[in-house]
Order: structure tokens, then sequence, then C-alpha cells
């Protein structure tokens, strides 16, 4: 068996390995363009097997044609594959300008046996070796040594754009593609110099075609260049916000999206080993990540399965400060509401206290105002509002002398003028509490009157406040049914008589209304003081 057979059969068996590696997983686009150019090699290397034991000057010239454009395609294949697992930018524009190119010089070689631009004379002589067999001697024409320099030329530029692209990349994945362009040039080289110097060219050449071939198929192996890589970076880079990784089955960083490396500016994006050990160390079994910037980061980790196995994981990092923060902005709402109304507990047992015939006015006033509310449907927040608008609704009674509010007879016109000064003192008073400015509601408007004969503005209908309309209400029945220095609780049937007669008046009907369901309901008349 000679060499050629013997490479011949090696590029067969190199080129089976590479289907079955596509086969078992989902092809991505690196591995098409890696199985293209290992189809070329095959097809390369069986026609020089024919081109070398060709018996017609015809079959020479056809198996020439199919030499040169498997050569092209190869170089095409290559070139895009390799870059696509090294994860250097290669433009939709460039792919297509370098496989148009290939087209049209497959195209302009279906000429090599038409013209004397490819060979200029041909000779053909019997092969002692080989009876029944010629070599072909041929004298080489312009257009061969151009097709050759061209191609040559754009594989060298590119392999200099590669060392360029991966000159500062660090870790064990950038040293080992270095390693493979570096295997993939030196043959190159050889085979420039094959044409320039006696170097063997079926020799120069098969050697230069099974190591690329090799290379190749240690790319698509021990790269995992399937769904772990290009599949899922070419779905994920357009579709998602959320920073990215691809790991391989051993968790090692392979890929990550635009949004990881804007998200974690803090990370070595040139050192594989660095972002496998970040990786390993801060996120991996974890449920969230506090980057070096103070934002927060949900974790979540997904394995990649195929056909039963797991081909590799995407772990995804989604940016949650945003929803921390408005979680800790409520969560302070919240706890400053319930500083405020134990604060605004105390103080309005303190104002109730001043008066020792209405302690406990202000909290009950709250309670009835609470129970209008659900009546009237209202919601949980609605409801939370009033109550510690209702709370404090008397605020400004802190302002009104004791002799005043404890004064056992009929108030002169002008302590009645005192006392009616205390809805506009409070609502002053809870304006400067800026975190809540709708607490002023209650103490200001508390004693307007639906008609608009109320004080302290004089407000009519619905003008006032729909808060301040309700605590009227609970504010007047807790009034009447609270014992005072000239009498005592009155009758429920009294305090429903004079609500019903001044709904409308002095109260909003529907509220009024709605008080009356209470009274009706309170059957053994408990809402009393």
């Amino acid at each position: 068996m000679n060499a050629i057979s013997v490479i011949l059969i090696l590029c067969i068996g190199i080129t089976a390995l590479s289907t079955l590696v596509m086969l078992n997983s989902k092809a991505s686009e690196a591995q098409k363009w890696l199985f293209l150019t290992s189809l070329c090699v095959l097809i390369y290397i069986s026609q020089n097997y024919y081109h070398f034991f060709a018996k017609t000057e015809q079959i020479y010239m056809a198996t020439q044609k199919y030499i040169y454009i498997s050569t092209f395609f190869m170089a095409v294949g290559a070139i895009i594959g390799i870059s696509e697992i090294c994860e250097v930018p290669f433009s939709r524009a460039a792919k297509i300008a370098f496989t148009t190119v290939a087209f049209i010089f497959s195209v302009l070689i279906c000429t090599v046996d038409q013209n004397n631009y490819w060979f200029t004379s041909v000779t053909e002589i019997p092969r002692e070796a080989y009876p029944g067999y010629f070599e072909y001697k041929v004298t080489h024409g312009p257009a061969f040594y151009a097709t050759n320099i061209a191609l040559i030329g754009i594989v060298l530029i590119w392999v200099i754009y590669m060392v360029v692209s991966l000159a500062n990349r660090k870790g064990h994945k950038s040293k080992a593609i270095k390693a493979l362009i570096l295997l993939i040039t030196v043959p190159i080289i050889a085979f420039a110099f094959s044409f320039v110097t006696s170097l063997p060219t079926y020799v120069t050449n098969h050697v230069v075609f099974v190591g690329l071939d090799i290379v190749m198929l240690i790319l698509q192996v021990y790269f995992d260049v399937t769904t772990t890589s290009s599949n899922a970076k070419e779905q994920a880079i357009d579709f998602t916000s959320d920073a990215m990784f691809i790991l391989t089955p051993h968790k090692q960083f392979r890929f990550a999206n635009a949004s990881a490396k804007r998200m974690l500016p803090e990370l070595d994006w040139e050192n594989d080993d660095d972002i496998t050990d970040f990786i390993n160390e801060c996120l991996i079994n974890r449920d969230y990540y506090e980057s070096a910037d103070r934002k927060h980061y949900e974790i979540k980790l997904d394995p990649l399965n195929e056909d039963g196995f797991t081909t590799g994981y995407i772990l995804w990092l989604r940016d949650i400060s945003a929803q921390l923060s408005t979680a800790r902005e409520e969560e302070k709402v919240r706890k400053a509401k319930e500083i405020l109304v134990q604060t605004a507990t105390a103080l309005v047992k303190a104002i109730d206290a001043k008066d020792k015939y209405t302690n406990g006015h202000s909290l009950r006033v709250a309670e009835y105002s609470k129970m209008i509310a659900l009546i009237l449907g209202k919601d949980e927040k609605y409801i939370e509002d009033l109550y510690n608008m209702a709370l404090l609704h008397d605020v400004g009674k802190i302002g009104i002398p004791d002799r005043i509010i404890n004064k056992p007879d009929k108030l002169t016109d002008e302590e009645f003028e005192i006392v009616k000064r205390h809805p506009a003192v409070g609502g002053e008073i809870l304006s400067e509490i800026t975190e809540f400015p709708e607490l002023m509601i209650g103490a200001r408007w508390h004693h307007e009157k639906y008609d608009g004969t109320g004080y302290p503005d004089g407000l009519k209908g619905d003008a006032i406040p729909e808060y301040a309309r309700i605590i009227c209400v609970a504010d007047a029945y807790d009034t009447m049914s609270s014992r005072r220095s000239y009498r005592d609780i009155l009758p429920q049937s009294i305090i429903r008589e004079e609500i019903e007669k001044n709904s409308g008046t002095q109260f909003d009907p529907v509220i009024a209304k709605a008080m009356l369901f209470l009274i009706d309901s309170d059957t053994k008349y408990t809402m009393h003081e």
C-alpha cells in the first residue's frame, strides 16, 4: 500500500469521526463550516489519488478542477469555522464575501482545460513502475500562480488577523487555540514554499490537509462545538437583556453575551481561566450575587440536555437591583408608617387625656371610620390611610388651653372661636410630615359640612375630601355616644335620628347611610364609650 493510499484512508477515518461528532449533537454554525472543510479535505485527497494514477489527460484535467475547487471551499470553511470557535468577530457580510470569492474562483477553475492560462503545456509520460498509467509533466501558466498566491495570501492574512485578535487573551482555551493556529500556519508556509522550491508538492499538500483535518477534529471535540456554544449563543445574544454564560459539562467558561460583560465590568474578559474561577467561586450553587458596584443579581443555572445527556449549562444573571430597591423603599415606608402609628397613638392618648370626658375619642373615631370604609368597599391602603388620618384628626387640640377643654359650663363665643381653630392648627402641624402629606386631610376638614356651612374653609359637597367626610360622621357618632360633663351617653335611637336628620346637610348622604347600617347592625348597642 503506497503513502497516498494510507493518507486517503486516514482522511476517510477522520472525516467519519467528524461526521459522528456532528450527528451526535445539534450542529452549530461553526460545526457546519468545519464539516464542510473536512469533506473538502476528503475530496481533495481522493481526487489527488485519481490524479496520481490518471490514465488519460482528460481524467488528469478533471481531477485538477475538483482539487482546486475543494481547496478554495476548504479554506473558506476553515477560516469561518475556526473564527466561530475562537469567538473572533467575523461579520455576516465577510462570510458572504469569502463564500462568493470561492464560488467565483470555482467557476474560473472550470476553464482549466479550455485555455493556456492554467497550463501552457501538458506532456504525457508513461510510468515505468505502473504499466498502463501515465505521469503528466505540466508547465504552469499565470492563472495557476495567481490563484495559489491569492489563496495563500487570504489564509495568511486571516492567520495574522487571528493572532492579533487573540494576542491579549488569556486562559487555557486561548492558549490551545493559539497553538492550533500555529500548527495550521507551519504547513501553510511549507505549502507556499512548495511552489518555489524543490519540496515534493504531493507530500507537502497531503501533510497540510491531513493536519488541518486533525486540528478541526480536535476543535470540535475539545471545545464542544455543539449546543453549548454557537447555537445557544446565537439565540441568546439578540433576545435577552440578562447576563448569560455558556458553560461546558464540567462547568468551564466558554462564552458570555454582551449583557454579561456590561453587568460585570470588573472581570478580566480576556482570561477564560479567571472567568471560570469567578463563576465557580461566586455564582455556582448560589441564588444571588452582589457586584462591585453594589448591584444585585438573581442567579439561575439551566442544564442543556440532549438525548438524555447533559451537553453543557447556561448560567443566567438577572439584575434585580430595581426590585430590591423598590422592596427596600416599601419596607422603609412600612416601618415609617408603623413608627408614625405608634407615635400618633401615644400623642392622641396624651391629647385625649387633657379632657377626662373624651378620653379614647380619637381611637374610637379611627375604628368607626375604618368600619364605614369597609362598608363602602374601600381597599386596604385606603382604609390604612383613613385610619391614620382619623387617629390624628384632633391633634390641633394640643394648642387649646386645658381650662377651655375641661370647662363644665357652656363655652362663651370667644372660647368657641378658640376651639374652632383646632382643625386649621392640626392641619398645619401634620402638613410638616412631608413623607405622608395626606395625614393633614382629616385634621383640617373633619368639621366641614356637606352643605358648606362648616369650618375652617367652608368647603361643600364633593369639594370636601372623602376621607374628611367619613371622619366627620364617625366623629359626630362618637361625640353623641360618649359621656359629656353636661350629659350621659345618648340613646342609640336618638343618635340614629340625628344622623338621618342631618344627612345631606352636615353629612354626606352616602356615608351617613353606611353609618345608619352600622347602627342598625349594632342591636345590642355596643358601639359607645
